[in-house]
């Protein structure tokens, strides 16, 4: 690419063609995926699995309150 005269520079400033970033941390970064009889979990980024338990308890909580009444998860 040729060199840009910008007015108030007094000499052309280089340009250059940037073809694709990446970043150190994409190579971290790992899909981590579980599949059980009836849910599967899919965290997208296994850096954030604390965050993703929360996430599942809160789940639990809300699919706890449709049961019917009497019909626990047998851990009691």
């Amino acid at each position: 690419m040729p060199d840009l005269t910008v007015k108030g520079f007094t000499r052309p400033v280089a340009t250059f063609r940037l073809n694709a970033v990446k970043h150190d941390d994409q190579a971290a970064i790992q899909r981590m995926t579980r599949v059980g009889r009836n849910v599967a979990v899919d965290i997208p980024d296994a850096r954030h699995i604390r965050e993703a338990i929360e996430e599942l308890r809160s789940i639990q909580v809300e699919l706890e309150k449709q049961l019917p009444t009497g019909q626990g998860l047998g851990r009691e």
